[in-house]
């Protein structure tokens, strides 16, 4: 399994902070595999999903998630679901979060993407906000066998409500050149 990670400095560079790294993706391409790569950076790696309905797929999911390295943080409807994501970022941690919701849901908005509205997740840039984290937007793509390529969509400081919207509409964008080129 070859992976290709331009500018690797960059997620160092950040996690040398000491805030963290939230890295906001979507189910496209080999996201499972990029989220490999950042096992690579010596902090531990916490995907935050939403827990399986299904008590047997739960279970079979979790393992093979943990098998990886991967610590797992479930998601949830609670306002206590986010302490977990902050607990991880004060130790310095990686966390990863989906930002294409499978429906609607709470903490989505609406954008433009293919010239649809469609909803989007914009926790991973209002907890990046509330932690002071840096954010930086990976994508995984297959490029041939066994090997994949993660494009970065850049890194992302937001501090303020409108440097959450601008970061959110810039991987939104980024996401959505990447899907057309794909």
């Amino acid at each position: 399994l070859v992976r290709e990670v331009p500018q690797p400095e960059l997620f160092r560079a950040a996690l040398a902070e000491g805030r963290g790294l939230v890295v906001p993706t979507a189910h496209f391409g080999g996201w499972d595999i990029g989220a490999r790569f950042l096992c690579d950076l010596g902090r531990p790696v916490n995907l935050v999903v939403a827990p399986e309905p299904n008590p047997t797929t739960r279970q079979f999911m979790h393992s093979l998630r943990t098998r990886f390295g991967f610590n797992i943080i479930y998601s949830g409807g609670s306002i206590f679901a986010a302490l977990p994501v902050r607990a991880a970022l004060r130790r310095n941690e990686v966390v990863g979060m989906q930002i294409d919701p499978w429906g609607p849901s709470p903490g989505a908005r609406e954008i433009d993407f293919f010239g649809r509205a469609a909803p989007f997740q914009t926790g991973p840039f209002v907890i990046a906000r509330v932690a002071r984290a840096p954010l930086i937007p990976v994508f995984t793509v297959r490029t041939g066998l066994r090997r994949y390529q993660m494009r970065i969509a850049g890194r992302f400081d937001p501090r303020t409500a409108a440097d959450v919207a601008a970061a959110f509409e810039a991987t939104v964008r980024f996401y959505e050149r990447l899907v057309r080129e794909r």
